[in-house]
């Protein structure tokens, strides 16, 4: 089974070190970047075009929306994962609009991190 490549973006560095932690012991995961910011996020999708995008909404210098937006718009291929703590949170609808496959909820357990991260690059949504 191939490796789905991913880059996730958080800007709190505990959370996103826990994360990424996490992502790197999951053999079938390859994290290929970790981002504090959407314009971060935005590079290094460029530079990688992983498979799938773990991202967060409210960062600092680009949200997470607009990052999603950017990064749906160079690279439609890329399938973005809000990482959000309230599903019933308005952004994550204007991050669905903006082109997200879904969302996963930050206090889920790994298992389903990562179930939503292969189905996310099956291209289902969750």
């Amino acid at each position: 089974m191939e490796k789905v490549r991913l880059i996730i973006a958080e800007d709190e560095a505990p959370l996103r070190e826990h994360l990424a932690e996490i992502l790197r012991n999951e053999a079938t995961l390859d994290l290929l970047g970790c981002a504090a910011d959407g314009e971060q996020a935005l590079q290094l999708a460029m530079q990688f075009e992983p498979q799938v995008a773990l991202m967060d909404i409210k960062m600092p210098r680009m949200n997470g929306i607009e990052a999603t937006r950017r990064i749906k718009y160079a690279l439609p291929s890329v399938q973005v994962v809000i990482w959000t703590i309230y599903a019933d949170d308005q952004n994550v609808f204007e991050a669905l609009k903006a082109g997200a496959i879904g969302y996963l909820l930050k206090d889920s357990p790994p298992d389903e991190i990562v179930q939503g991260i292969h189905a996310a690059a099956r291209g289902e949504s969750q």
